[in-house]
C-alpha cells in the first residue's frame, strides 16, 4: 500500500482546503495510507477529515516555519516518522517549505499552487528573496496548478518551465444543489452575494466604496457578504464610515452559504488574484449571472468573459458593471443562460481519477 503524506497550512474556509477535503472523501482510501499534517490545527473543516485519514499529532496549536532551512529540517524530522512513497505540500508557503526540507531522497514530492503568486504576494515573508523562493520550488519533481494562468504567472516570476501541469479541483455539483436547498433567505430588494474571507486580496474594501458610489445615486440593493477574517470588522467599520450599513449584510463564516448565493440576482467576486475560484464555480453551478474582476483564476472559470462579466479592478468599474447588472435585465438573463453551459463542463470524476493516478506514480 502506497505511503502517501499530505502537509496544508490549516483547514480553514479557503477553496484550497475545500479541494483538499473533496480529493480525502473520494478517492478509494483502500489503496493508499494517508497522513495529513497541518502547519496550523485550526479551522472550521477539522471534525470533516474522512475516516480512514490520519491526522498527525503535532503536540501544539502551530509549526513554526522559520526561513532558516536548518531549523525547517529540524521541524521535519520532529515530526514525520515514517519514509512516504509520496509527499505532496497541498499550498504554497508553509507547506511547500517543510516538505522540501524533507529527508527522504526516494519520496515523489509534488508542490500545490493554488493562486496568482504574482498579484498575492503573501508567501514572500517566508522566503529571503524571489530566487529562494524559485530554489524551493525546484526541489519538487512535479508543480500542479489550478489554472492555466497561474502556471505562466508561476514560469514567468519564478522561471521554472519544467514539470508544471494544470490539475484542476473537483467540484462537486451534487452536493452543492444539495446545499442550496437547506434553507431558505427572503429578500425585498435587488441583490448581490460575495463569498469570500476577508483578506486583502479579496478586495472587500474596494467593492464597499463601489457600492457607495451607486448608494449615492439613488440606487437601493442588498449586497450580502459571506465570510469571516482578519479584515471583517475593519470592512464593518468601513461600511458604517460610508454610511451604508442599511445596505450591506455581513453573515460572518457559515459552513454552507449557498443559500444566499441562490438567492441573489447576481453573484459578484472582486478579487485582485485567484487560482480556482470555487465561489465562482460554485455560482455557475446555481445558475446565477456574473459580475468578476478581471484576474487571474477569474478569467479561466469564465473563459475570459465568455461565461460572466468582467471588469477591471477599480471602484468605478466594478460600480459600472453592478450599474448595468441592476439595469439591464438582457444583460443578466445573457449571462444566466452561459451558466448552466459553463456549469456542465466542471469536472468531478475525471479530477479524483487523476488525483489517484498520481498518487499511484512510481
Amino acid at each position: 500500500m502506497r505511503k502517501i503524506i499530505i502537509v496544508a497550512n490549516n483547514l480553514a474556509g479557503g477553496g484550497a482546503e475545500k479541494s483538499l477535503l473533496i480529493y480525502l472523501r473520494n478517492i478509494n482510501l483502500k489503496n493508499f495510507e494517508i497522513d495529513l499534517l497541518l502547519i496550523k490545527k485550526i479551522g472550521v473543516y477539522l471534525d470533516e477529515i474522512p475516516v480512514g485519514v490520519n491526522l498527525i499529532d503535532t503536540y501544539g496549536d502551530e509549526i513554526v516555519i522559520p526561513k532558516c532551512k536548518s531549523e525547517i529540517k529540524k521541524a521535519y524530522k520532529k515530526h514525520i516518522k515514517k519514509k512516504y512513497d509520496v509527499e505532496i505540500a497541498f499550498l504554497e508557503g508553509p507547506p511547500t517549505l517543510f516538505v522540501s526540507c524533507s529527508n527522504n531522497k526516494y519520496s515523489k514530492k509534488y508542490a500545490w499552487i493554488h493562486t496568482d503568486l504574482y498579484a498575492v504576494k503573501w508567501t514572500e515573508k517566508y522566503f529571503a528573496s524571489t530566487e529562494s523562493e524559485a530554489k524551493t520550488f525546484k526541489v519538487f519533481d512535479k508543480r500542479f496548478f489550478v489554472s492555466e494562468s497561474n502556471r505562466k504567472i508561476f514560469a514567468d516570476k519564478f522561471g521554472i518551465f519544467d514539470n508544471n501541469y494544470i490539475m484542476m479541483n473537483p467540484v462537486d455539483t451534487n452536493e452543492i444543489l444539495e446545499k442550496s436547498k437547506q434553507y431558505k433567505i427572503s429578500k425585498s430588494k435587488f441583490s448581490f452575494c460575495y463569498v469570500a474571507n476577508f483578506n486583502s486580496h479579496k478586495n472587500h474594501s474596494m467593492l464597499l466604496n463601489a457600492a457607495k458610489k451607486l448608494i449615492d445615486k439613488g440606487y437601493d440593493f442588498i449586497l450580502y457578504l459571506v465570510g469571516y477574517g482578519a479584515l471583517l470588522d475593519k470592512m464593518k467599520n468601513l461600511s458604517k464610515s460610508l454610511e451604508i450599513q442599511e445596505n450591506i449584510f455581513f453573515s460572518g463564516f457559515i459552513k454552507n452559504p449557498f443559500p444566499y448565493v441562490l438567492s441573489s440576482d447576481v453573484f459578484i467576486h472582486v478579487s485582485i488574484g485567484e487560482g480556482f475560484p470555487y465561489a465562482l464555480c460554485e455560482s455557475l453551478i446555481l445558475n446565477k449571472p456574473i459580475l468578476a474582476t478581471n484576474c487571474a483564476g477569474n478569467r479561466d472559470v469564465l473563459d475570459f468573459g465568455e461565461y460572466g462579466f468582467l471588469v477591471d479592478i477599480t471602484e468605478n468599474s466594478i460600480a459600472r458593471g453592478m450599474e448595468r447588472m441592476i439595469n439591464e435585465n438582457s444583460l443578466r438573463e445573457y449571462y444566466l443562460s452561459k451558466a448552466s453551459i459553463r456549469a456542465q463542463q466542471f469536472a468531478f470524476e475525471g479530477s479524483i481519477k487523476e488525483f489517484e493516478i498520481l498518487l499511484d506514480e512510481r
